[in-house]
């Protein structure tokens, strides 16, 4: 491609600059300058930077493309345009960065599951079939939610937790969506009744405060 004594700069360039310092702004439009006018390769910029010129060095090679062809913009085949851009090849790279990003908050999201989950078995397998769920924020913090409230029911707290489903199960089950009774207060898990109370307070009741004061006295 030619290279050309000048460039043009246009009204939707004004966004991805006004995200830059003055000096970075000033170090892109040298870089592009540079690339339109001496086909200098543009330099690794980083932050802000870097995301701008990922917008800008593709839209002035069409813009050069389409200058040099005298055709419009919508026109330039999308092969001239790839064999043009020296931003192509990071497509690819933000593509793969974001592909671990995703992969690094699911593992992330997992063993947060992982350690809030109170039986440890199975964790390879509980791991897989956490990923082909890939819950997204929403879901993820409803499972949490229901680990959280199936833990203090009865059926999980009783008999050391010989009831609670493998991770792995659970998860295949979709069990997050299981309704949940919660476990009856401290108070109420008495296997058996006072009976010296039962007795006590039918004595009460029978004789009245006073008399039963009398007798039996106020303890």
């Amino acid at each position: 491609m030619a290279r050309k004594e000048g460039i043009y700069f246009y009204r939707d360039w004004i966004a991805p600059f006004e995200m830059l310092s003055d000096s970075e702004r000033g170090r892109l439009v040298l870089a592009m300058m540079k690339y339109a006018m001496e086909g200098e390769q543009p330099p690794q910029f980083e932050g802000s930077a870097k995301m701008a010129a990922m917008f800008l060095f593709p839209q002035l090679d069409r813009s050069m493309i389409c200058r040099e062809n005298g055709k419009k913009g919508a026109e330039v085949t999308n092969a001239e345009y790839k064999a043009a851009s020296p931003c192509e090849p990071k497509k690819k790279e933000r593509e793969e960065i974001a592909e671990k990003k995703e992969i690094r908050e699911r593992e992330d999201r997992f063993e947060e599951f992982w350690g809030e989950y109170p039986k440890k078995t199975g964790k390879a397998e509980a791991r897989q079939n956490f990923s082909k769920i890939a819950p997204d924020d929403r879901l993820f913090q409803r499972m949490m939610d229901a680990v959280k409230a199936q833990k203090r029911t009865r059926q999980w707290q009783s008999e050391g937790g010989r009831f609670i489903p493998a991770p792995a199960l659970w998860l295949s089950r979709g069990q997050w969506e299981d309704e949940v009774c919660e476990a009856p207060p401290e108070s109420e898990k008495k296997g058996s009744f006072d009976t010296d109370d039962f007795f006590n307070d039918a004595l009460r009741r029978s004789y009245g405060d006073e008399l039963y004061e009398q007798i039996f006295g106020a303890g």
